[in-house]
């Protein structure tokens, strides 16, 4: 086992090396998910530890060998904000458990801090709300001219605790996918804030303030963020619309439904990786699952010169649409085809 403690902390030592013995049957929860937050009484001081779920076989060598452990991270990156004079719960600890040379269980112990996550100011109207969410972006410029970027810059991860009247300071939770870089653009930015906000108008509200703080373009900065933004909201629809479009190809009949489809999810999609692959998923449906169920080396060598042509052919797509020749073979020849997908669905019905 291996233990690393705050030279503050030191005299909770012994407890902290108890954790891994009572932690299952110990403490309050606080959250049960993918990873496991309690939080327990060390020798009076409050604390929270986090149990992080056990690593499969692949991440468990990672862990051990060449890279540093989640709570490892958690620990080092919380250290290193307080070293910038940004607020998260202070440090105590961190364990790391092995078996046979490989990781297998590991916790973070911090200290309790009761701030609210900024959940609310996110999803809500920035009227009423202007000084927290100006607060807000003064605090993540900061973060940024620091170097600090939180690669989870969500809601859940930051609280706001009110200092005065109109005084406000936040905190970072949740810190082991953290990034110390030299530079910070406008890019990163956006993309690093697209997760933050369900309101546009609130994530406009705090670009807003955070470009003039750069003394970046405001206008063409909010745009990107917005896009981005809208961007991370889309993908659960494209995520959904290909299983859906997966779904029908399977219980239809591939050569009819999965060109349709497979236009269509090439056609919505606007990440050139991600449309690529939906694509080709999509289109391949079937014989995806044939192969799966009924592997052959020449049902293989079909399905790798379809999903190459596929490719070759989308490559030269440059993402505009082409010239108008009608809406007629726009919907006439995909509807047609979807209509004899469905009769011989009907008819497989009948038939049973």
């Amino acid at each position: 086992m291996r233990v690393i403690v705050n030279p503050k902390y030191t005299h909770l030592q012994k407890q902290i090396e108890e954790i891994p013995k009572f932690f299952a049957d110990e403490g309050k929860v606080v959250y049960d998910g993918r990873n496991i937050l309690k939080r327990i009484s060390l020798d009076n001081v409050d604390v929270v530890v986090k149990s992080f779920k056990k690593p499969h076989i692949i991440n468990r060598v990672v862990y051990s060998y060449f890279r540093q452990s989640k709570a490892a991270r958690s620990y080092i990156y919380s250290m290193e904000l307080q070293k910038h004079g940004f607020n998260t719960p202070e440090p105590i600890a961190m364990i790391e458990q092995f078996q046979k040379g490989l990781l297998t269980n590991s916790y973070y112990v911090c200290c309790y801090d009761n701030g609210e996550t900024v959940r609310y100011l996110m999803d809500g109207k920035v009227e009423g709300n202007e000084d927290k969410l100006l607060a807000f972006a003064r605090y993540t410029f900061a973060l940024h001219q620091a170097g600090i970027l939180h690669l989870d810059y969500s809601p859940g991860n930051i609280l706001i605790h009110q200092n005065g009247a109109n005084e406000y300071s936040f905190s970072l939770v949740d810190v082991n996918r953290m990034q110390l870089l030299p530079e910070i653009d406008c890019d990163k930015v956006c993309r690093n804030m697209c997760r933050l906000c369900i309101s546009r108008e609130v994530l406009a509200y705090i670009m807003t303030e955070y470009a003039s703080l750069r003394g970046w373009d405001v206008a063409a900065t909010v745009k990107l963020a917005l896009y981005y933004s809208d961007q991370q909201t889309a993908t659960w629809r494209k995520v959904l619309i290909i299983l859906l479009c997966f779904t029908l190809s399977i219980i239809a009949d591939g050569g009819l439904t999965g060109g349709v489809f497979g236009i269509y999810a090439f056609a919505k999609i606007k990440d050139p990786i991600f449309r690529k692959i939906g694509g080709v998923l999509v289109l391949n449906s079937v014989q995806i699952l044939f192969l799966a169920f009924n592997f052959s080396y020449n049902d293989l060598a079909d399905l790798a010169a379809t999903c190459l042509l596929f490719l070759l052919v989308t490559s030269f797509y440059n993402g505009q649409k082409g010239a108008n020749i009608g809406k007629v073979f726009y919907w006439f020849y995909p509807l047609h085809l979807l209509a004899l997908s469905l009769f011989r669905i009907a008819f497989v019905l009948f038939l049973m």
